[in-house]
């Protein structure tokens, strides 16, 4: 990001579980600022080790609508661009996370962020996370994993299509814990600070579990200045 920006990723999720719509509501911004055009320091609720139905930031809900808590989690991290060019970029990143604010729980992340250009219209991105737990006695915060392969295509100048596979998983009991989501959506830009978009998630398709019914509906919002 380039030095002095200052974007907010705002995504609102809505789970669209059949008989339970709207259980849970969750909205988990990122914010990141660019300190350098190689560095870049986020304070982050939607983390890339997270499965895209796990509750994060602030649930409108209520335990009964699926809340774990009201506020859920934050982490933040600095990403340090490694490599940069005109088809490929490979960026690394590290920080701390409260993974869950009750129990508390917290632990490292690392990840990496590898993006190739095909073309002029066409990317593909791969983001591996990890979280290293450094409370093991919470147990609901495992070591645990997240995988996202993107495509991106450019439509039109404005308009972005997408669409996402990933895998996550807490390392310990993997074969009845993994979940693998598939989706898709798109990104409008209203202008050159301003961008609004869809992105509809089958939130479990092929993993342990597996369901159709597992649905999802993000609302993307994206602010820079």
């Amino acid at each position: 990001m380039p030095a002095g920006v200052v974007q907010v990723f705002a995504p609102l999720q809505i789970s669209l579980v059949p008989k339970e719509i709207g259980k849970p509501t969750f909205w988990a911004p990122n914010i990141s600022w660019g300190l350098s055009d190689t560095i870049t320091l986020r304070i982050l609720h939607g983390e890339a080790y997270r499965a895209p139905d796990s509750v994060a930031g602030v649930c409108f809900t209520g335990q009964s609508g699926g809340c774990p808590n009201v506020y859920n989690n934050v982490s933040a991290d600095a990403v340090v661009a490694l490599i940069s060019s005109s088809s490929f970029s490979l960026t690394g990143n590290a920080g701390l996370s409260l993974a869950n604010t009750s129990p508390l729980s917290f632990g490292v992340i690392v990840g990496t962020v590898a993006e190739m250009s095909v073309g002029e219209k066409l990317a593909l991105q791969l983001e591996p996370s990890l979280l290293v737990a450094l409370n093991r006695q919470a147990m609901d915060n495992p070591h645990r994993f997240g995988i996202t392969a993107r495509a991106f295509v450019q439509a039109s100048k404005p308009l972005l299509l997408f669409s996402l596979m990933g895998l996550f998983s807490p390392f310990e009991d993997f074969a009845n814990q993994h979940v693998v989501p598939i989706g898709g959506g798109f990104l409008h830009a209203l202008g050159p600070n301003v961008d609004l978009g869809l992105q509809l998630t089958f939130t479990n398709v092929l993993g342990a579990q597996a369901s159709l019914d597992d649905r999802q509906l993000t609302i993307l919002t994206a602010f820079r200045r």
